[in-house]
C-alpha cells in the first residue's frame, strides 16, 4: 500500500533560454496532504541548476542551501547555550544546598 499523505520528488522547473543558453532549475519538493483531500502543504527547496550551452556542452551546478545551514547553526548554538545554562544552574544549586546545611 502506498502512502498518499507524504510525497517527495525532484522536479525540473521551467527552462529559460538566454542567447541560446538553456537554464533549467531543479527542486526537491515535499508534499503533505491532509486526509480527505481538503488541503495540505508543499515545501520546495532548490537543489541544482542545469546550464546547457549552444555548443552542446552542459553542466549541472549544485545549489547550496545557505538558509538551512544558518538554521542548523543557530539550533546548535541554542542547544549548547541551554546545556551550559542548565549546567551552571545545577552547580550553583548544589553549592547553595551545601552552604545552607
Amino acid at each position: 500500500m502506498t502512502n498518499h499523505f507524504f510525497k517527495i520528488e525532484n522536479r525540473a522547473g521551467e527552462a529559460l533560454t538566454v542567447n541560446g543558453t538553456v537554464i533549467t532549475p531543479y527542486v526537491r519538493s515535499l508534499q503533505v496532504r491532509l486526509p480527505g483531500g481538503h488541503g495540505g502543504l508543499v515545501w520546495s527547496v532548490p537543489v541544482a541548476v542545469r546550464v546547457g550551452r549552444p555548443s552542446g556542452a552542459a553542466a549541472t551546478l549544485p545549489v547550496r542551501d545557505v538558509t538551512r545551514q544558518v538554521q542548523i547553526g543557530l539550533l546548535a548554538i541554542s542547544l549548547m547555550t541551554s546545556l551550559a545554562v542548565g549546567a551552571v544552574w545545577l552547580v550553583l544549586r548544589l553549592f547553595v544546598r551545601r552552604g545552607s546545611s
